[in-house]
């Protein structure tokens, strides 16, 4: 019989933790000198999203598996749970969103021609088709998540248990092999960062961690292995990306590795966080 699962559904009190460094890595890259040698090579900013993209993909999984077992033992319906879930993220967000949106357009009269695409979650789309950002640069993270939500519920739900693993890895896979595409079709960095399938690697790293703790054949042992295994090739790919830097190779060394290495050493550190940390790692987690 396999070990229980790592990561019953519970309160992870370190991975909250985790989302306030990713907040503040973000909050560091705009407030440090953009041209230092620092800021240039250890992007805090990217870094924070990445992070956030992962604890994303895990959480929600999490939160979805559950919800699917309880369909199966017939505790609620999988209507139910999709209603609960999008109004759960309708609270939680949209009300101070739309109240930062009113008022923001309300006082710059000039970006209003642009406001539905905010208040569609759309900016994303907006900010790669323009170019540049033109308003309030931080909310294209939060169309890559709502784009998320649109969908996930109904893959976690809807594809049978047995394909769930391989959607997913080929998920993962999509993320660097959708950004060698857009940028073979003339999109430039910035814009393909822009789009949410070019962040499919980091959300589905989360995701498929989430799954794998819901799967019998993967034990606690056998998925801290794997950790193992993931935090040692994120190491790797990140290596190769920081070498390149240093050396001056092309741009699209990390722009291509630099997402899924990311998302591969991150796993670790959550997988980590959700049975917690001990020691001084443990302690500063529990500090933050």
């Amino acid at each position: 019989m396999s070990d229980p699962s790592p990561y019953p559904l519970r309160y992870m009190p370190q991975l909250d933790s985790l989302r306030a460094l990713a907040a503040l890595g973000v909050y560091a890259q705009h407030f440090l000198a953009p041209g230092s040698l620092f800021v240039s090579t250890v992007p805090l900013g990217d870094l924070g999203v990445r992070l956030f993209f992962v604890l994303s993909g895990f959480l929600i999984t999490l939160i979805l598996l559950n919800s699917r077992h309880n369909i199966s033992q017939g505790a609620t319906s999988r209507s139910h749970v999709i209603r609960s879930f999008y109004a759960r993220r309708f609270m939680r967000l949209i009300p101070v969103y739309f109240l930062f949106l009113t008022l923001s357009f309300a006082l710059l009269p000039e970006l209003r021609a642009s406001a539905w695409w905010f208040y569609t979650y759309l900016q994303n789309i907006h900010y790669a088709i323009a170019g540049e950002f033109t308003f309030a640069d931080h909310l294209w993270t939060l169309a890559v998540e709502e784009q998320f939500y649109l969908v996930w519920p109904f893959l976690i739900l809807l594809v049978p248990q047995s394909w769930l693993l391989p959607v997913l890895g080929t998920v993962v896979v999509l993320g660097p092999v959708l950004r060698v595409v857009f940028i073979g079709l003339g999109l430039t960095h910035f814009q393909v960062s822009m789009l949410t399938p070019a962040h499919f690697d980091t959300l589905g790293i989360g995701a498929l961690l989430a799954v794998l703790s819901n799967t019998h054949r993967y034990g606690a042992e056998r998925i801290r292995r794997l950790l193992w295994l993931a935090f040692s090739a994120g190491v790797g790919l990140l290596g190769v990306v920081l070498v390149g830097k240093l050396l001056g190779w092309s741009s699209v060394v990390e722009f291509l590795l630099g997402e899924l290495g990311a998302g591969l050493l991150f796993i670790w550190v959550i997988g980590r966080a959700a049975e917690g940390f001990r020691g001084l790692i443990g302690w500063l987690l529990g500090s933050v």
